[in-house]
């Protein structure tokens, strides 16, 4: 079976907590993803800010036109992550257990990349396909 380091995203720019909201929320959209992994000046892990995370956050801030808000005041500040070695079918399974849908990649306490359900269900469904049914 493979690992995350076989299908995980490297090219994904991370968060940085003194981002304002509008200028994350812009880069989560571009990023096609359903949120970004934010690190510290080290490129290490500090949180997550997903797009469930911005939209109250827009609502007030539209409605008051203030635009002030960081990430670091929004972002989840425990992130579950994988490691480049986590197996396909571990994190699929984490994936069930938790909600998250975007996973940070850390190796070394640094970010390196990000792997989602799109990326496992392809991946898996990539095996499934190699599979010889004896029926």
């Amino acid at each position: 079976m493979k690992t995350v380091k076989e299908v995980f995203r490297r090219n994904v720019t991370p968060l940085k907590v003194d981002v304002h909201l509008h200028e994350a929320v812009d880069r989560i959209l571009a990023s096609g993803l359903t949120g970004l992994p934010v690190v510290d000046e080290k490129g290490q892990l500090v949180g997550f800010l997903s797009e469930h995370d911005c939209i109250p956050h827009m609502i007030t801030g539209t409605y008051h036109c203030d635009s002030r808000t960081e990430v670091s005041e929004l972002m989840y500040k425990e992130p579950l992550h994988v490691t480049p070695d986590t197996s396909l079918l571990d994190i699929a399974q984490m994936m069930t257990a938790n909600k998250p849908k975007v996973y940070p990649v850390i190796e070394d306490h640094r970010f390196i990349g990000v792997i989602s359900r799109q990326d496992i269900l392809k991946a898996l469904s990539e095996e499934m396909k190699t599979c010889v049914s004896f029926a």
